[in-house]
């Protein structure tokens, strides 16, 4: 079976791809690492590199993408081509906690600590802005035929093994609570983080994210 796991940068879709490798095909013994200091989930297993029944695939396609007919087969039934299982993980556009810890994350784990660009300080901070920006644009109500939308806000919860178990259709190990448990402990990225002999802060986030929901709310005369 294949599976395909999307969303935007920074709500879990290495984790959610490495959790569900791990739980689908039991018969894997490598470990699942974590990053201690970013909470960034490195990708050692990939879908080139193991043998299972379940191969779980992930990208950052928007849910645009994933409608088009590349993705799903033009006919009725609710199958998406290339794979049998597609998940979106969706965080709550309107709901500045959840886009600042989708902006922060994606910042973190992606442009400071895992990329090869080698950003400065400066550019860090035009990131931040860019993601603050972003995370606030999108429907949160959105279907798309063939597609399983989990909530970020389930995803980043002790209950999110749940909602994948149910988007699976199948039961899952008894271990399966225990494991994301406590993997999920060590995901989050920390509130403070030093880069380039800079102090970065989750706060500062929030705030650019008020500042762009308050642009928001009055460029479309929203209360």
């Amino acid at each position: 079976m294949n599976i395909l796991v999307s969303g935007a940068g920074g709500v879990r879709t290495d984790f959610v791809q490495q959790y569900l490798i791990r739980i689908l095909n039991p018969h894997l013994q490598q470990s699942w690492n974590i990053d201690s200091y970013t909470g960034r989930t490195i990708q050692n297993l990939k879908p080139n590199n193991y043998t299972g029944e379940y191969i779980v695939y992930k990208e950052h396609s928007g849910l645009r993408r994933i409608s088009d007919s590349e993705y799903i087969l033009s006919r009725r039934e609710n199958i998406v081509a290339e794979y049998d299982k597609v998940f979106y993980l969706l965080h709550n556009h309107q709901d500045i906690e959840e886009c600042t810890k989708r902006a922060w994350e994606h910042v973190v784990k992606s442009y400071m600590y895992n990329s090869a660009e080698n950003y400065t300080g400066a550019e860090i901070h035009a990131k931040i802005d860019h993601e603050s920006e972003i995370s606030l644009h999108g429907n949160d109500n959105i279907s798309v035929l063939g597609v399983s939308i989990l909530r970020f806000a389930d995803i980043i919860s002790d209950h999110g093994w749940q909602s994948l178990q149910e988007a699976m259709e199948v039961d899952f190990p008894v271990h399966a609570a225990h494991l994301w448990q406590t993997a999920l402990t060590h995901s989050h990225s920390p509130d403070k983080v030093y880069y380039r002999g800079e102090l970065f802060t989750k706060d500062h986030v929030r705030q650019r994210v008020e500042y762009y929901y308050a642009r928001k709310q009055e460029y479309y005369g929203e209360n």
